[in-house]
């Protein structure tokens, strides 16, 4: 399971001291008799609303959608195509041609060695699809879904999976151009493990950059923050919208 805190945390997992402290309760608890343990009603059980605000705020980044995207999908048998095909309607563009085989979640990932887009063959199912369709991209989800993997073809037709600090200064750079535009200040953040090229996109376009430890849990924390990326194929478009 994953812990996220809000207010001073940001929205994001957490991070010391309250890891530390949080497991520090735990042992607490192992220690006792779990049958004499007070219960505490002070919860709340998440319906759908918090996934359509999500839907409803990521639909929203489409600023000019585009009426005609050729492009293929795949979710490696995980979770990722409900939330991504409401998210597309909702902001207007079209619905990719999907990996049939791989659309509903399987846990035994049966189409694949290993159901994790960076693994080579991973992604072979959509690129035949993705020449059968003569089709621009593909974009593909890891099964839970929080990893996004793009594909293109080469000047002879070849599909190449784009590396995650390829994508990750690509959008970095397209923002930037927005953020520059509109005289906007702030700053864009990576891991210290991903590229460096963000640092000179953010220095082109007037911003600030930082770099960070691995994980959006340290991201997510930078103040001003923009946008940030991590490159294992992990993107952070709008820190305000996502908390």
């Amino acid at each position: 399971y994953k812990v996220y805190l809000g207010k001073a945390n940001g929205g994001g997992q957490i991070v010391s001291p309250a890891d530390k402290e949080i497991a520090a309760l735990i042992d607490k608890v192992a220690a006792c008799d779990i049958r004499d343990l007070p219960r505490s009603q002070d919860f709340t059980v998440l319906d759908d609303e918090v996934v359509n605000a999500y839907i409803e705020k990521t639909a929203s980044l489409a600023k000019q959608p585009k009426a005609e995207i050729n492009y293929v999908y795949t979710a490696l048998h995980g979770v990722g195509y409900e939330v991504l095909s409401k998210t597309l309607e909702k902001a207007g563009l079209p619905q990719p041609h999907l990996v049939s085989e791989q659309i509903q979640p399987d846990g035994s990932f049966p189409t694949v060695n290993f159901p994790n887009p960076e693994e080579k063959g991973a992604l072979d199912l959509a690129i035949k699809l993705a020449k059968e369709k003569n089709a621009e991209f593909i974009i593909a989800n890891d099964p839970d879904a929080d990893r996004l993997a793009v594909a293109v073809p080469d000047a002879q037709g070849n599909w190449k999976p784009l590396h995650g600090n390829v994508i990750g200064c690509f959008l970095g750079w397209y923002l930037a151009k927005q953020f520059h535009a509109q005289g906007k200040q702030g700053v864009l953040a990576c891991s210290l493990v991903s590229s460096p090229a963000l640092a000179e996109i953010a220095k082109k376009y007037g911003l600030s950059s930082e770099e960070t430890l691995t994980g959006f849990k340290y991201i997510g924390k930078v103040e001003n923050l923009l946008f940030g990326f991590e490159e294992a194929l992990g993107y952070l478009v709008d820190p305000d919208k996502v908390r």
